[in-house]
């Protein structure tokens, strides 16, 4: 019986983390990051009605006394 570690199956030497593949295929294909497309979209969608911007709301207990 043959055994081979998991490790040597991996094509890729030295880039074992997915995010990273995924960040480095997307600036491939797209040139941009996907936290960058993502900041964008959210700009986009503030700016035409889509979001409101978050209130800070305290609980009750979080309120200050005057």
């Amino acid at each position: 019986m043959i055994s081979t570690r998991v490790n040597g199956l991996n094509s890729e030497k030295g880039e074992t983390n997915t995010t990273d593949l995924v960040i480095k295929r997307s600036k491939e294909l797209y040139g941009y990051t996907p936290e960058e497309k993502s900041d964008e979209n959210i700009e986009w969608m503030l700016r035409n009605g889509y979001l409101k911007e978050k209130k800070n709301k305290r609980g009750t207990r979080g309120r200050r006394r005057k």
